[in-house]
């Protein structure tokens, strides 16, 4: 049983189902040892839940945390070089919004920005919701039915940040990011973590709805002890509960120029800026 303060929210919409069996589907990267792959589809917006699901993120089950500094008037001078006005960038209930790519329906939409240059407030925005202690054991995967909005999306070129950066090497910043639209979606309690990080394509996953279906095995799972990832297996884990789901932008290496510069901080600015609509978030668990 999961704690009664939580609700499992199970809804049916009057759509049918075969839009999954006729989208499209963008191959995922393989990951060796483990039995499923990760599933990205384009499908249609709204799409009816699993039967077996247990909503985090959906119109019913709204945001209870999710920060922004950049909304800090004591952080502005931070944030200059920011595509829009700063309020844009707030995160909170009021985010969730009709939708008119998704039927008018309410999805939770947020612009999520990631620093290139330094690591303080690198994570300058993001969605975190509290959800129930459900054990790993019991996840069948997670789901997120989400778009990326490219017309007010700025995903950075390796060439832009070469251009901006001129204290790395190509070769170094290469590595730093590659130019996509790279997502964390994160569980946590306390040191404890689940992770999968999203590598989009600008030209193939924007500006369409997209269904990502992540079996369990494929999330890092980690212990965090004094800022350092000690990573453990996925039956390691399975006894494993967290407290909170987070959604942030992020580099592809999960660094900033100030990471691989001595720690040293770089004269120009550059932001990863991330907007996206989120229709539902989901652990679908296990039916036996």
């Amino acid at each position: 049983m999961y704690p009664s303060n939580f609700s499992i929210t199970l809804r049916r919409f009057f759509i049918v189902l075969v839009s999954l069996a006729c989208s499209h589907s963008f191959a995922a990267e393989p990951q060796s040892g483990l039995k499923r792959d990760v599933e990205i589809l384009e499908v249609g917006c709204p799409l009816a839940y699993p039967s077996n699901s247990v909503a985090l993120l959906d119109a019913q089950t709204r945001m209870t945390k999710g920060w922004s500094h950049i909304v800090n008037p004591e952080k502005a001078d931070d944030f200059v070089g920011l595509s829009r006005a700063f309020d844009e960038y707030a995160v909170t209930a009021n985010n969730h919004q009709p939708d008119e790519n998704c039927g008018g329906e309410l999805s939770f939409q947020a612009t999520l920005v990631k620093k290139f240059h330094v690591w303080t407030n690198n994570h300058s925005n993001g969605i975190e919701t509290d959800i129930a202690p459900i054990p790993v054991r019991d996840w069948d995967y997670v789901t997120i039915l989400f778009r990326i909005n490219g017309s007010s999306s700025v995903v950075p070129s390796v060439k832009q940040a070469q251009e901006h950066f001129t204290e790395l090497s190509s070769s170094e910043l290469a590595g730093l990011d590659q130019g996509q639209a790279n997502m964390k979606l994160l569980f946590r309690a306390g040191e404890y973590e689940a992770s999968y990080l999203f590598r989009l394509s600008p030209d193939h996953h924007f500006d369409r709805w997209l269904l990502a279906r992540i079996p369990a095995e494929q999330f890092q799972y980690s212990k965090k002890v004094e800022y350092e990832h000690h990573h453990t297996s996925y039956k390691q884990s399975l006894n494993q509960w967290y407290e909170t789901v987070l959604l942030k932008a992020e580099t592809g290496s999960l660094k900033t120029v100030q990471h691989l510069n001595e720690s040293l901080a770089p004269k120009n600015r550059l932001f990863k800026e991330i907007d996206i609509s989120v229709y539902h978030l989901l652990i679908a668990t296990n039916e036996d």
